[in-house]
């Protein structure tokens, strides 16, 4: 049997997989230590990953590489911020593009162990391609319910796996609720964004983190919000390891969110303990843009427990960090991604010892998945002839030399 635990108010009980969330305050749950053991007498259940586990030979062939992303030290951005230790973990890297393959097997993992012969998804687009993917990896029929506003090219993209891809008009949040009953009805396992197995995926990043960049440790983890799930996620993980001694200090946690959709951001900045669900809005362009985060109200309570931040940039800012990033680091991200590194430079302003302090940004995706959003300088697209590109490199490297 599949146990759960609720990080609020520490209920313990059952796993409902068509309600995965406390049945006493609503809350996402996580999975118990002994879900995950393996039973060996040498293993602390608790310390260890799933994605190093040994498992039966269906199982083990599901992996398409996801985990071990880059851990990039930002040189180049800490001399122009005058920061001390700037560090990324690149998420782009994963096989479909971003974090969303950590949680994605897990789902498909457990799906098969549960029995399920149908999965599926709650998407804008990311966290659909994903799990598109691995469901076709494990031979499961995928479900995937779209917004009615994505983009063409993100559709595109999730029917390169060849899921029953259904786009639905409405309100997003009430087609995330609405989905468990669906999936209750039909025997399919809609694994959101706040799933126990999904976060357990996401609490992997944690150990890579610190295995990475020790013998530093990361002082301060940022990452973009939309659900909550993925740094609920990792602050969870963090949570287990500091359980078991092994952490310098605790990190402080900063979510961002876009100032066009920041339920979370505007709830923090009021000291409330809850969120204020939003109607009503635009179509946002960034993943980062849920009405009605899952996960909010946890995430609010946690991020104050530990003296986190929650802050909203506006679009000039991430199209700045995006600018920053590949200009001057060569990463290129999706907006969402590049979200982080803006709200970082925002909140150093607001906290400027977190400049002394080792950080470590997630970025949740590759932005070839995504939209550019700064224009290439095409003043520096040059036409010449072959007789003529060595006068023209000549005079171009000339133009780079100091004058004395």
């Amino acid at each position: 049997m599949t146990k759960v635990e609720c990080l609020s108010c520490h209920q313990k009980f059952p796993l409902d997989p068509f309600f995965p969330f406390c049945p006493r305050c609503q809350n996402p749950v996580f999975l118990l230590p002994s879900t995950l053991s393996t039973k060996t007498s040498s293993s602390n259940s608790q310390d260890d990953s799933l994605l190093n586990q040994s498992q039966s030979s269906s199982i083990d062939n599901l992996s398409l590489g996801e985990g071990n992303t880059p851990l990039l030290r930002l040189s180049q951005l800490e001399k122009l911020l005058g920061l001390s230790s700037l560090w990324a973990k690149n998420e782009g890297q994963s096989p479909t593009g971003t974090f969303k393959d950590r949680g994605s097997i897990f789902v498909v993992r457990f799906a098969l162990k549960l029995g399920f012969q149908r999965i599926g998804t709650v998407s804008v687009g990311n966290m659909a391609a994903s799990t598109a993917a691995y469901g076709q990896r494990a031979g499961l029929e995928t479900y995937i319910l779209v917004r009615g506003d994505v983009q063409e090219k993100k559709l595109d993209f999730i029917q390169t796996y060849n899921p029953h891809l259904i786009q639905v008009e409405g309100d997003y949040g009430e087609l995330f609720e609405q989905s468990y009953e669906l999936g209750r009805r039909h025997n399919i396992y809609f694994a959101n964004s706040v799933d126990p197995f999904r976060l357990q995926g996401y609490q992997t990043i944690a150990k890579e983190i610190l295995n990475q960049l020790a013998p530093n440790f990361p002082e301060v983890i940022v990452a973009p919000v939309s659900s909550g799930g993925h740094l609920l996620g990792i602050i969870k993980a963090f949570l287990d390891l500091n359980t078991l001694n092994t952490l310098a200090c605790f990190p402080v946690f900063i979510g961002v969110q876009s100032d066009r959709c920041a339920p979370l951001a505007e709830a923090y900045s009021r000291g409330e303990e809850n969120f204020q669900r939003m109607y009503n809005l635009p179509p946002v362009p960034y993943a980062i843009s849920n009405p009605n985060p899952p996960a909010g109200n946890l995430l609010l309570k946690l991020i104050y427990q530990y003296n986190g931040y929650l802050i909203a940039v506006n679009d000039q800012e991430i199209q700045e960090g995006q600018k920053l990033l590949a200009q001057k680091e060569g990463i290129y991200v999706l907006p969402s991604a590049a979200a982080t590194l803006a709200g970082f430079i925002r909140c150093q302003q607001q906290d400027p010892s977190l400049a002394q302090k080792t950080t470590c940004l997630i970025f949740t995706g590759t932005g070839f998945r995504g939209q550019r959003l700064f224009p290439a300088e095409k003043n520096k697209l040059h036409h010449t002839s072959l007789d003529h590109l060595d006068g023209l490199l000549a005079k171009m490297i000339d133009k780079k030399k100091p004058e004395n």
